[in-house]
């Protein structure tokens, strides 16, 4: 089987062969999944393997483990780690058991078109091969993360449903919102939602995660009990944007521009989730501040607000998970929009000396125009944006 390489924006991914542990003695017989089907992920076009996650650790894998991952179509990766989540950066390889997730998971977290990108069709097959025990543990325990769907568990309604106005100091009060879905259910958050949109009085919806037919199959359930946000959907108050979690993608650039250049005409109070209302969310989010001129202290502190909500992780709390997280997540966000040609982060240097795209502004502020701008936002539209929701 030859091996070919796959170029992502974020780095070449691992290619490499030969360097596993596959040789192993009768006493530590090799661990592996053997010739498995693939079963593409079209919503956020990652690979699932057919094994539940229960399934694939009764065969001995474990969080933290290193692992080979072979795919029929010539695709090897070497050195992929076993998490129960996204633990990397954005375009790195790794293989998922998410909380509530059907089976194990290849993706290279957060890139679009990784089915594609691997060649891969219906009778395409993938291996999981262990290269190395654990190797990976000390980042599993770091950014190991499980929230409970409980509303009994949570001390407010708030902090149930990670819902809350965008509350920087160059935003005006109470026109943005965030928080998880008021529709989809899955984490049984959505009537909790509901009733918050309803309370804030929120006249329009950026719905990140949704399409047209996954939310009235989210109508259809017996416990759907969403009247407020069926309403706004009703009265063509939502904007069903259907997105990926690569923000590095013109699809979602080009989304975003759609949907906010759509809300530039109705105008009023904004709400803003995808199922969670944390990556997807925290992007676009952190854009909109980031569009107003706010510091970089403040984008952090609100985004972070998120993890103290869902997780209890605050830098009071649980200072080195709290740090880990701002440098895998938050910097992210800051680097791919003021890339530097070494990889360091501009955000540690506050954005007054960031670079940026064609408008060479030196501040956050017009790296996110420009963002827009490349979406297919028009110039008066962001101007009007930005006169509704800047102080």
């Amino acid at each position: 089987m030859k091996n070919k390489m796959i170029i992502t924006i974020a780095a070449a991914l691992l290619t490499l062969t030969g360097c596993g542990n596959k040789e192993q003695n009768k006493e530590n017989p090799i661990i592996t999944t053997g010739e498995m089907s693939v079963i593409h992920e079209t919503k956020f076009d990652s690979v699932y393997g057919e094994l539940t996650i229960e399934e694939f650790m009764n065969k001995g894998f474990e969080f933290g483990d290193s692992v080979t991952v072979e795919f029929s179509s010539g695709y090897t990766f070497e050195d992929v780690p076993f998490y129960d989540g996204y633990y990397v950066k954005v375009g790195e390889p790794l293989i998922v058991g998410y909380q509530g997730y059907p089976h194990i998971d290849f993706a290279t977290n957060n890139k679009a078109n990784c089915y594609q990108n691997l060649e891969l069709g219906e009778n395409d097959t993938m291996k999981i091969t262990l290269n190395e025990k654990g190797k990976y543990l000390v980042e599993q325990e770091t950014f190991s993360m499980k929230y409970s769907d409980d509303r009994k568990t949570y001390t407010t309604d708030e902090e149930f449903s990670n819902f809350r106005a965008m509350e920087v100091s160059t935003m005006n009060d109470d026109i943005f919102y965030r928080g998880a879905s008021p529709v989809d259910n899955q984490h049984n958050r959505a009537s909790t939602s509901n009733s918050l949109i309803e309370k804030a009085g929120v006249d329009f919806v950026l719905d990140l995660a949704d399409s047209e037919e996954e939310v009235e199959s989210y109508r259809s359930k017996a416990d759907f009990n969403s009247e407020y946000a069926s309403n706004l959907i009703n009265n063509g108050k939502v904007a069903l944007l259907d997105m990926g979690a690569d923000y590095t993608a013109p699809a979602f650039q080009e989304k975003l521009a759609r949907g906010l250049t759509e809300y530039v005409k109705h105008e009023g109070k904004c709400y803003i989730h995808c199922t969670e209302g944390k990556d997807r969310t925290g992007f676009v989010c952190y854009l909109l501040e980031a569009l107003t001129g706010a510091e970089y202290e403040e984008l952090e502190n609100d985004y972070m607000i998120t993890y103290g909500n869902y997780y209890g992780i605050t830098k009071e709390t649980e200072k080195a998970k709290y740090d880990a997280i701002v440098e895998l997540r938050f910097k992210d966000f800051i680097n791919f929009l003021t890339p530097t040609h070494d990889g360091s982060y501009l955000g540690d240097r506050g954005p007054e000396n960031t670079l940026l795209f064609s408008s060479n502004k030196p501040t956050l502020e017009g790296a996110a125009r420009d963002y827009l701008m490349e979406g297919g936002m028009n110039e008066e539209d962001i101007d009007t944006l930005v006169s509704i929701i800047k102080k």
